[in-house]
């Protein structure tokens, strides 16, 4: 393999190994079953760090351009056997019959932040933060589906939609958006299939190919990868133990062609974090002052459980600078696919617009649903059941970190709500995919800390998860953890 990096593009440097390296196999030069080199050798020749190249076989693995086994090197796959078929795949056709049609794809912008492969059935699942279904009011759903497909409306909510919702879903939205201190009208409101649908339609609306979008690092894997699909110069901020550093933004924000600021001020993902009403109001300023949007994700707004609770940004935001994102995924069943948009009724009107143009509106049936459980008191009783349970494993959570984790290295995040721990070691960045291996061994799922950030972090680290698994499993994977941490790794 005989290519080089270049510093000064703005793509990070895995991505163009991943690239480089997925060109050579689409053009034959690596064949499938063939090695690629070592970690420790492609680093030392292409004059990265370890952690990097590991990055970027990690994009491989998950394009199913590579294959990685425990103990051996990484080699091609044989992606005519993965669903992906290669311009290089050897012809083996019927004779007679037509060639094979092969397109050249656009994939190379997808990298970081893709779907991690299912943990083994007998992991602890501490890695996804989708809820647990045995807390859902799956009854109460049942009974208003049934209400709302009755003879009198069933035709209506089945047709094709008003892009921006069905209208008590929106008006629902409307009042659960004021306990949170925000003011939203149905025409400062847009339905959404869940917050990546939003974040995908803001990023077709406000951000242009090779346009700046200043995010936090670590931040939500999933927008880093959307923003890089949508060809976008993804600047990342540094967390602070305060959260995001405002300096550094202000810094940022200088450059030009900045489109737009992504900030999760309340239990950020993945840091767990939550931000003061200080650093809030002065993030609203450093945006305002270069009217730049702010978009804030509400991520997990109503779950939490310690300490005063500090408003959105959005409720502190009288001129519309702030695009509130936000959603029921994390809460309810993710198969839903239920969130929204709050923003100014002319970015309304155009996002819906364009989501009429994309997909001709959207799914009325289960916006209707959740507005009828919402009416009888089904969602707030839920939303309150779920919030107590998730507070015992949250305590849970953090008490196991400080019997366990203490001594090995580790710091950790202490939230005041939400789902997720951060967990940052002391072991190198490239240790990281070895670590996860092991603790996978242990029988232990976690969301790896690398595809989380802009550049490559200084350490190893990963997210911790409650709202999959219960106090017992919380209590029995934490000294599994801390035994893998003081493993050696030399």
């Amino acid at each position: 393999m005989h290519f080089t990096v270049n510093r000064e593009l703005g793509a990070a440097l895995h991505q163009q190994i991943a690239r480089r390296i997925a060109a050579l196999i689409d053009q034959g030069a690596l064949l499938p079953g063939q090695a690629l080199l070592s970690s420790r050798e492609l680093a030392r020749r292409l004059g990265v760090d370890r952690g990097t190249v590991s990055r970027a076989v990690l994009d491989l693995e998950a394009l199913g351009y590579v294959v990685q086994s425990r103990g051996r090197r990484s080699r091609v796959r044989d992606r005519a056997d993965s669903g992906v078929r290669a311009a290089a795949v050897t012809d083996t056709r019927i004779p007679g019959t037509p060639p094979p049609c092969v397109w050249p794809l656009h994939h190379a912008a997808v990298a970081a932040g893709t779907a991690a492969p299912e943990l083994p059935a007998a992991c602890i699942d501490l890695r996804r933060i989708s809820p647990d279904s045995d807390l859902l009011p799956l009854q109460a759903l049942r009974q208003s589906m049934a209400r709302v497909l009755d003879a009198g409306s069933a035709q209506t909510l089945l047709d094709y939609a008003d892009p921006r919702g069905e209208p008590r879903y929106l008006a629902m939205l409307g009042r659960h958006l004021r306990r949170h201190g925000i003011e939203a009208e149905p025409a400062n409101l847009l339905a959404t299939g869940g917050a990546q649908h939003a974040y995908d339609l803001l990023c077709r609306m406000l951000v242009r190919p090779g346009a700046t979008v200043i995010v936090e690092s670590p931040g939500y894997a999933s927008l880093l990868a959307l923003l890089r699909l949508h060809g976008a110069t993804v600047v990342g901020v540094p967390m602070t133990a305060h959260g995001m550093d405002l300096d550094q933004l202000q810094q940022a924000l200088q450059g030009p062609g900045v489109a737009a600021v992504c900030s999760m001020p309340s239990f950020h993902n993945p840091s767990g974090l939550s931000t003061g009403v200080a650093h809030r109001r002065r993030l609203l300023e450093l945006c305002a002052a270069r009217r730049v949007p702010l978009i804030e994700d509400g991520f997990l707004e109503d779950m939490s459980y310690f300490g005063r609770t500090v408003p959105p940004v959005k409720s502190m935001d009288p001129c519309h600078q702030v695009v509130y994102v936000g959603t029921f995924s994390k809460v309810l069943w993710p198969g839903l696919r239920l969130g929204w948009i709050v923003a100014h009724p002319a970015l309304i009107d155009a996002l819906a617009g364009l989501r009429q143009i994309s997909e001709l509106g959207a799914a009325q049936w289960g916006q209707a649903a959740l507005a009828d459980m919402a009416k009888r008191g089904d969602l707030a009783r839920y939303l309150r059941r779920a919030q107590r349970e998730y507070r015992q494993r949250m305590v849970c959570l953090l008490r196991q970190c400080r019997l366990h984790l203490s001594g090995t290295g580790a710091h950790w995040s202490t939230p005041h709500g939400g789902f997720i721990v951060w967990v940052q070691t002391s072991l190198p960045a490239s240790a990281e995919p070895e670590l996860l291996v092991r603790l996978e061994r242990a029988g232990i799922g976690v969301q790896a800390g690398a595809p989380c950030h802009t550049e490559p972090p200084p350490t190893a680290c990963f997210r911790l998860s409650i709202a999959r698994s219960g106090v017992g499993a919380i209590e029995s994977a934490l000294p599994r953890i801390a035994q893998v941490l003081r493993g050696d790794f030399r």
